[in-house]
This record gives C-alpha cells, sequence and structure tokens, in this order.
C-alpha cells in the first residue's frame, strides 16, 4: 500500500472519530436541554400553583381582617351601650337615693 493512500485511511479514520465526538456531544447537549426543560415547566407549574395558594390565602385573610374589623366594631358598640346602660342604672340609683333621702 502507498504511503499517501495510509494516509488517506487513517485521516477517514480521525474524521470518523471526530464525526462520532461532535455526535455524542450534540446528543448529550440534546438530552441536557430537554431536561432543562423538564426541570423549568415543573417549576412554572409548581409557581403557578404556588401562586394560586397565596392569591387564595390573601383572600381569606382579608376576609378574616374585615370579620376581625366588624368584631371589633361590635365590640365597640356593646361596650358604648354597656356604659349607657351603667350610666342609666347610676342616674336611677341616685334619684331613688335622692328620694329615699328626702323621704327620711
Amino acid at each position: 500500500m502507498p504511503m499517501s493512500e495510509n494516509i488517506w485511511i487513517a485521516l477517514e479514520v480521525q474524521q470518523k472519530a471526530y464525526r462520532d465526538l461532535i455526535d455524542v456531544v450534540r446528543s448529550t447537549f440534546n438530552d441536557r436541554i430537554k431536561q432543562l426543560e423538564a426541570n423549568h415547566n415543573e417549576l412554572t407549574a409548581s409557581l403557578q400553583f404556588t401562586q394560586r395558594e397565596v392569591d387564595d390565602l390573601k383572600k381569606t385573610s382579608t376576609e378574616k381582617d374585615e370579620e376581625i374589623n366588624r368584631m371589633k366594631k361590635e365590640m365597640a358598640e356593646l361596650k358604648k351601650q354597656e356604659v349607657r346602660r351603667r350610666n342609666g342604672s347610676d342616674q336611677k340609683e341616685a334619684k331613688l337615693s335622692g328620694r329615699l333621702l328626702s323621704q327620711e
């Protein structure tokens, strides 16, 4: 076999090895990209689910805050009514005491 033919054979072998290496690298990159896309999709779905939960909790929190404020107002009104009732009772007692003292 002449030397130039051996060189061509060696070059062909080297070219095939290089192409095989490129195919392996390309396949590895493609697999990694697919894995990253899957992870991205999972994270996106998880984020959307979590965001819905946060939105629901915000809504519930707002509703509970409104309920607390309503109950505070009710308690303040009940305290006012109690003060008025006590003041009315005190005034009745004072009148009654005044009448009893004037009768003696």
